[in-house]
């Protein structure tokens, strides 16, 4: 009976292991993205924001959908931070499909940050910004239901 429950522990911390790598793959990424847009200082100010958060760390090793959220809406925000037509339109339907598979409550930054992509920082035009979205957001609600 104990060799079941040691089977479990190491496939659990296994899995948070894997989810901390991927968490941190992001927020590398993340960390790059503005270092390129924005230079050594301001990556160094969004790395320490990013570690210095308690809901970061928390998450970064938790099996619920706020972990997966956090980590595909931070890969996201890098990939959009990339520049780019290309990684715009990636960072919004990851970004779309994130808020529609597992936690709608990313529409609360995902419109404004969407608003403000296509229109402060225009890459996107904002019809093929919406179809993207949209695409995105069918095929994640596609999924769920499958």
């Amino acid at each position: 009976m104990t060799r079941g429950l040691d089977d479990a522990l190491i496939r659990q911390v296994a899995v948070r292991v894997v989810l901390a790598i991927i968490a941190t793959v992001a927020f590398t990424s993340y960390r790059r993205a503005v270092q390129r847009s924005k230079g050594f200082v301001a990556a160094c100010v969004a790395g320490m924001l990013l570690v210095t958060q308690p809901h970061v760390v928390y998450y970064s090793s938790r099996l619920i959908p706020n972990a997966y959220a956090l980590v595909a809406s931070t890969f996201a925000a890098g990939c959009y931070r990339r520049g780019g037509r290309t990684w715009a339109l990636i960072g919004g339907a990851v970004m779309a499909g994130v808020a529609v598979s597992m936690r709608c409550d990313l529409v609360l930054v995902g419109v404004p940050y969407a608003a403000w992509c296509w229109l402060g920082a225009p890459r996107v035009p904002i019809a093929l910004g919406a179809v993207v979205g949209a695409v995105a957001a069918a095929a994640s609600v596609a999924a769920s239901v499958a």
